[in-house]
C-alpha cells in the first residue's frame, strides 16, 4: 500500500510551533529595551512591582477581597479619620492594601468594576477602600472632563480676534462658548458658564489640577481652594494654594474653606476686602424648585452683620412662637393622638421667614400650628396657609377645572417651573386681592392648549379675600378660540 501523505497543519499550528522555539537569543539586542508606554493602559506604577504570579493573585482576589483582617472586629483609626477595621498589610481594597491607594485611573476602574460585582461579599474595611477608590475615580473623570472644556476654550477666540498661542488661550474668548458647553453637557447657561470659568481657572492653576487629576481632592473641595483665590494677585493665589494644598486631602469643605479664608488674611488681607467688596455688588435672591414640589428661596452674597442679625432675628420668633404653641396647646388639653403639628425650630424659623417677607405679623404663630379654637362652621375657618393679596408680574398656567376646584391638574409660573393644584389656586387667590397685582392667569384646557385669559382687578375687592371655595372670585377672565401665548393677552 502506498503510504498516505501527511495532511498539512493549520496555519495556527505552525505558528504556535515557530514561536514555542525561540528563546531569548532569538531577540534581537537592539530590541531589548524598545518599550511603548501609554500612561492610561499600562501598568501603574503602584503594581510595576508585581511579577506574573502575583498580579494574578490580586486579579483573584479583587472581586471576593477574599484576605480579611486578621483581627477581626478590631476598629482603628485610618488616614482621614476613616474607621478602618484590622491592621495595615492587607490585600485589594482593604486597609493597606495595594488597591486602597491605587491611582485614579483605568486600571482602577476595573478593580473597582470586579469588585463592584461582589459587594456583599465585602468586609466593611475592604467596602471602605472600595468606596473611596470610585471616589477617586470620580474626581479623576471630572478633571478629564475640565480638561477637555478649557481645551474647548482654547479653540474659541473671539470673533476677529487672533488665536491663542500654541498651547495657550486666545485673548478674548467667544462668548459662545459657554452656549456651546451648556448644550453639549444639557446644562444651563449659568452652569456652563461657572463649569468654563473653573475650567480656565484649573488650567492657570496645574498644582490644584492634579490633585483633582489624582484623587486627593474632589470637585466641590477644588472649587473651594478656585473660588477663595479668585481675584488674587498671581504671588499670592500662588502662597494661597501651596499653604492650602498639603492639608487639602484631610478637610471637609467647611475646614478648607475657613483655611483658604485664613490664608487670603494672612497673604493679602487688602485683597480679602476688596473680593468681599465685589460679592457684594453680587448680592442676589435665588428661587427654585424642589424634587419634592416644595421650593427653596436664599439669599446670596449678603452683607455679613445684616445676615447674622437677621438669622437671630429669626432665631427670636422661632422661640417665642415655640413657647406660645406649647402653652396654646397644654390649655387645649388632650386631643387626638398626633393632633399636634409638628413645629420644630427650623420649621418655626422658615415660617417666620415667609411671614416676614410676605409682611405678615409675627407676634403669634401661624394659625396652622396652633390647636382649633373650638366648633365652628367651616365657612369660619381661614387656613393658616392661606396667602396675603399679593402684588407681582408673574404669568400663571392654570387649567379651567383646576381653577375651579374641580381637578387636580398641575399648573405652571413662568420662570419658576410646575405648580401642584393647591399652590395654583392658593396663587390665583391671592394674586386677584391685591389691588397693584400684575398676574396674568392663562386658561389651558384638559389638553394644555392656552383657550382663556384672566387679569386681576385693579381695584381691592370690597368684601377682601374671595372665599376659599371659589378660587376665580377677583379674576376678569376672557375665553377664546385664538392662540394664546406667554406673556400676551387676547
Amino acid at each position: 500500500m502506498h503510504a498516505t501523505a501527511p495532511r498539512p497543519r493549520a496555519q495556527e499550528e505552525i505558528l504556535a510551533a515557530a514561536l514555542a522555539s525561540l528563546t531569548e537569543h532569538d531577540i534581537p539586542s537592539e530590541d531589548d529595551a524598545w518599550v511603548i508606554t501609554d500612561s492610561d493602559w499600562d501598568r501603574p506604577a503602584e503594581l510595576a512591582g508585581l511579577d506574573g504570579a502575583a498580579l494574578d493573585a490580586l486579579l483573584a482576589a479583587a472581586p471576593v477581597m477574599a484576605e480579611a483582617a486578621s483581627s477581626a472586629g478590631r476598629c482603628e483609626s485610618g488616614p482621614a479619620g476613616r474607621l478602618r477595621d484590622g491592621p495595615g498589610g492587607a490585600a485589594g481594597f482593604a486597609e493597606g492594601g495595594v488597591l486602597d491607594g491605587l491611582a485614579p485611573g483605568v486600571a482602577l476602574a476595573g478593580f473597582a468594576e470586579d469588585a463592584h460585582a461582589g459587594l456583599a461579599g465585602l468586609t466593611d474595611d475592604e467596602l471602605i477602600g472600595v468606596l473611596r477608590a470610585w471616589r477617586r475615580q470620580a474626581s479623576w473623570a471630572q478633571a478629564r472632563e475640565l480638561a477637555a472644556t478649557a481645551e474647548l476654550a482654547r479653540r474659541r477666540p473671539a470673533d476677529r480676534t487672533p488665536a491663542g498661542a500654541p498651547g495657550g488661550f486666545p485673548a478674548s474668548l467667544s462668548e459662545f462658548t459657554a452656549d456651546e458647553v451648556a448644550l453639549a453637557l444639557t446644562l444651563t447657561r449659568r452652569s456652563a458658564g461657572a463649569q468654563l470659568d473653573l475650567a480656565l481657572a484649573l488650567a492657570a492653576r496645574p498644582a490644584v489640577a492634579a490633585m483633582l487629576a489624582a484623587g486627593q481632592v474632589d470637585l466641590p473641595r477644588t472649587r473651594v481652594i478656585i473660588d477663595g483665590i479668585a481675584g488674587l494677585a498671581e504671588a499670592h493665589a500662588a502662597a494661597v494654594a501651596a499653604a492650602v494644598l498639603p492639608g487639602a486631602p484631610g478637610m471637609t469643605t467647611g475646614q478648607l474653606r475657613a483655611a483658604v479664608a485664613r490664608a487670603v488674611l494672612a497673604v493679602d488681607p487688602d485683597a480679602a476686602r476688596s473680593d468681599r467688596e465685589e460679592r457684594l455688588k453680587d448680592a442676589r435672591v435665588e428661587c427654585w424648585t424642589e424634587p419634592a414640589g416644595t421650593a427653596s428661596l436664599a439669599g446670596r452674597d449678603l452683607p455679613s452683620a445684616e445676615t447674622l442679625a437677621a438669622d437671630q432675628r429669626l432665631a427670636q420668633i422661632a422661640r417665642a412662637w415655640k413657647k406660645q404653641i406649647a402653652v396654646a396647646w397644654r390649655q387645649a388639653g388632650p386631643g387626638p393622638a398626633g393632633s399636634r403639628p409638628a413645629a420644630g425650630t427650623d420649621l418655626l424659623r422658615a415660617r417666620a421667614y415667609l411671614a416676614l417677607l410676605l409682611g405678615q405679623h409675627v407676634d403669634s404663630p401661624p394659625a396652622d400650628l396652633l390647636p382649633p379654637p373650638g366648633p365652628a362652621s367651616p365657612g369660619d375657618l381661614v387656613p393658616g396657609s392661606m396667602l396675603p393679596p399679593l402684588a407681582g408680574q408673574v404669568f400663571l398656567t392654570l387649567p379651567l377645572a383646576t381653577l375651579l376646584g374641580l381637578s387636580d391638574a398641575p399648573g405652571e409660573a413662568a420662570g419658576y417651573g410646575p405648580l401642584d393644584p393647591d399652590t395654583g389656586r392658593a396663587l390665583a387667590r391671592a394674586a386677584a386681592g391685591h389691588p397693584a397685582a400684575g398676574w396674568h392667569l392663562i386658561i389651558t384646557d384638559p389638553h394644555g392648549r392656552a383657550v382663556g385669559y384672566g387679569h386681576a382687578p385693579r381695584a381691592r375687592p370690597a368684601r377682601g379675600h374671595p372665599a376659599p371655595g371659589h378660587p376665580a372670585d377677583g379674576w376678569t377672565i376672557t375665553l377664546t378660540t385664538e392662540p394664546i401665548a406667554h406673556g400676551q393677552s387676547p
